[in-house]
């Protein structure tokens, strides 16, 4: 079959070239409650009452040029303030200003008002009273809206131009030129063949040469592939997804989750080696990998057709709601409420239930624990089907009861609704009741959470906050699971990076380890996406599955770290458009984010304002209790990846921030998903040529110099170095501080 045109259905060409992706990005209406395309006004101007304060924008003392400049959202600001370009105020300006710590405003602390104590749920059923123990609570972002920030964005982010001076790198490394029609992605810049003023075309801090410029090598040769999901028809984690796709295909379907859980069933095999080759071409700075033809992004749309995961309309938070918020939701949605009370008395009992006892200091219980509680008979060697939980008899909440030592609880005032003098039973006894069908399918959406889309502490950990969400996504709320996964990745690359580039005495040229969980699955399957030769996988018939369930009986090539290193350095072997939208719009049409009158939303219907969120500068939240990892996305860096030509952008900022409280977390969350912002864009046209500016094309021949890496009597005498220069100056730097 030969390749069809980008934006229809993908085919699996015998010509050797790649195939080409269609992602769907249907129109229709934002429902009622999705914050997605909202005006940033409806939330900062919003009446409701709130203990918390708002927090200024800005540091104490931060000047009007620096706040005006951020407030305003200009394409010039806004690049200056994503590389390592100083800020100005404008073209004309030499004196630089201080940067902000996000591209909305500076980090703040969250107010005390923010948290909240830990709370015993108390609870009525039909029998009488049960209680379960002291849960942290954390609050909603949602309950923080007013914090939000506006985006003005009244600028054309495509940029079309007719013979620009474009590049090209050949074999020798050497930059080529032609003119060329292009149409761009902003905030990068065009029509230079030098480096704007006071920026330079620097070398990349990619992992290899941070690693490098220690003494040190990959691969890592002590690390341990974590969170990789890997399985087969005989192990539990296949046994239940397969049960449970049969047992509730018709519910998942409806939450749009089936094929995303049927992705998951098997995974990739491990392959350490391909996984060392890409992470020493990531830069934490940019959140890029860079390869010789131009820097690759995880962009949004090829991760959901990787993945299948939703883009969701609300954010996904693991966190455990308050005492008010659980009865808010009872008063709103009680099957909800009580299936989140039925799963989170099942989590307990399972807890109370897992051996030993006595030596378990954590408080969750296990994937796999709950899974084989959830359901029996998922070790293929039973010989037995697999069947539900059933309900315990008294004698077995007794055994429990003295194992725990669990006692009824008497209120001695009001508490809960309900008056002093109430006595709650253990939560024990909620295990005589039969588990409810919702239930078992929150708990398996819990453990697939955990295992494949945001594992985070520890890939067999399963925390008691993901049960919320969990029963959200049961019940069809629309999560924004797409967007947390791809932070996830990058949460957990950067804390790799971080780890593998930490200073040792003892052993300063040995790559330290450290145990960190992220979606590895998803990952490499977007490596394979562009690298295609990298695996071999058997003839697919149905391209409309996610990419990962086609790659799931493929095998990775190469023999070894060192031969898929040099394979990842051939000329022009990365591809870099694999995925095309497909919109309600036409290509090459125009499109403006204004404001639907008097709806305070955009009138661009969802897909097309997806596709705007896709392409535009933005954060990746990923709320986790009382912290925020907040990963930058940044398209213009990789625009032939979204069907646009690659502008120059120039070197990455190093100090822009990724980790925040919940203020910060909720106001990156508002300004990536604002709308009514003004912004001016166009979809992309298919079946083009794709070009870099020369300038891009120069700045790439830069940064993909490498570094040697330096000897260990080198880095001795540096630090040799450093120490005679610490004793001979410390003290005058000491004196000169004190005196200014």
């Amino acid at each position: 079959m030969s390749r069809m045109a980008r934006g229809q259905s993908s085919t699996a060409p015998n010509d050797g070239a790649p195939p080409s992706y269609a992602v769907e990005y249907p129109s229709g209406a934002f429902s009622s409650h999705a914050v997605y395309g909202r005006r940033g006004e409806y939330y900062s101007t919003s009446d409701d009452v709130s203990p918390i304060p708002v927090t200024p924008q800005f540091v104490l003392g931060t000047s009007t040029e620096v706040a005006q400049a951020v407030k305003e959202g200009g394409h010039r600001a806004l690049r200056q303030l994503i590389t390592d370009a100083p800020l100005v105020k404008d073209a004309s300006s030499i004196q630089p200003l201080r940067k902000s710590d996000f591209l909305f405003g500076d980090s703040v602390e969250d107010p005390d008002a923010v948290f909240i104590e830990a709370e015993q749920w108390l609870h009525k059923t039909g029998s009488g009273f049960i209680y379960l123990p002291k849960i942290p609570r954390h609050r909603s972002l949602t309950e923080l809206r007013r914090q939000a920030v506006t985006r003005e964005m009244s600028w054309r982010l495509t940029e079309e131009h007719e013979s620009v001076h474009c590049g090209y790198i050949t074999h020798q490394a050497f930059p080529g030129s032609s003119r060329s029609h292009i149409t761009g992605l902003r905030p990068g810049v065009l029509g230079l063949d030098a480096p704007p003023r006071n920026e330079f075309l620097a070398t990349a801090s990619t992992l290899r040469n941070r690693l490098a410029a220690l003494g040190r090598e990959m691969p890592a040769t002590r690390h341990r592939i974590y969170g990789w999901v890997h399985s087969l028809d005989k192990f539990w984690w296949t046994r239940m997804t397969t049960y449970v796709l049969s047992r509730w295909g018709e519910e998942l379907h409806a939450c749009g989750l089936y094929a995303a859980v049927r992705a998951t069933m098997y995974g990739l095999p491990v392959s350490a080696r391909h996984f060392c080759a890409l992470f020493e071409l990531y830069n934490s700075d940019s959140n890029t990998f860079l390869t010789r033809q131009g820097e690759l992004g995880l962009a949004l749309h090829e991760m959901h057709r990787i993945s299948g995961l939703p883009m969701g309309q609300m954010l996904y938070q693991e966190y455990f709601p308050s005492n008010h918020e659980l009865s808010l939701l009872k008063d709103r949605m009680p099957d909800r409420y009580e299936t989140l009370w039925d799963l989170t008395c099942h989590y307990h009992i399972a807890l109370a239930q897992s051996e030993p006892l006595a030596k378990r200091t954590k408080t969750f219980v296990s994937l796999k624990q709950f899974a084989n509680y959830l359901f029996k008979n998922l070790e293929s060697n039973s010989g037995e089907a697999i069947c539900e939980l059933a309900p315990l008899t008294p004698s077995g909440v007794n055994i429990l009861m003295k194992k725990i030592d669990a006692h009824s609880y008497t209120t001695s005032s009001s508490e809960g609704g309900f008056p002093a003098g109430t006595k709650f039973k253990s939560f024990l006894w909620h295990a005589t009741a039969p588990i409810r069908p919702m239930t078992l399918l929150a708990g398996f959406l819990a453990i697939w959470l955990k295992k494949c889309v945001v594992s985070y502490q520890s890939c067999d950990a399963l925390p008691l906050e993901v049960l919320y969400p969990a029963v959200q996504l049961a019940y069809k709320k629309e999560l924004s699971l797409l967007p947390v996964m791809v932070a996830n990745i990058h949460r957990g690359l950067r804390q790799l990076s971080g780890a593998f580039t930490r200073k040792e005495k003892e052993s300063p040229t040995q790559i330290p380890t450290l145990k960190t969980e992220l979606p590895y699955t998803y990952l490499m399957a977007w490596f394979v996406l562009h690298r295609p030769d990298m695996m071999s996988v058997p003839s697919a018939t149905d391209h409309s599955v996610p990419l990962l369930q086609l790659l799931e009986n493929g095998k990775w090539e190469g023999r070894g770290f060192s031969d898929v290193r040099q394979q990842l350095q051939v000329h022009k072997c990365w591809t870099f458009s694999t995925c095309f939208p497909q919109s309600s719009g036409r290509y090459g049409d125009s499109l403006t984010d204004e404001e639907r009158p008097r709806e305070y939303r955009t009138h661009l219907d969802i897909g097309c304002f997806n596709w705007l969120v896709n392409i535009r500068p933005g954060y990746l939240t990923f709320r986790v209790r009382d912290q925020c990892f907040i990963e930058p996305y940044l398209p213009c860096r990789f625009a032939r990846q979204f069907g646009y030509d690659q502008l120059y952008v120039g070197n990455p900022r190093q100090q822009l921030r990724a980790h925040g409280g919940l203020v910060d977390g909720l106001r990156a969350w508002l300004w990536t998903v604002t709308g009514c912002t003004g912004a001016k864009f166009s979809l992309p046209s298919a079946d083009r040529q794709l070009n870099l500016t020369f300038l891009s094309c120069k700045w790439l021949l830069a940064a993909n110099k490498t570094i040697p890496v330096k000897p260990i009597a080198e880095l001795e005498a540096e630090e040799a170095s450093q120490i005679d220069s610490l004793m001979t100056f410390g003290p005058y730097k000491s004196k000169a501080s004190v005196i200014m």
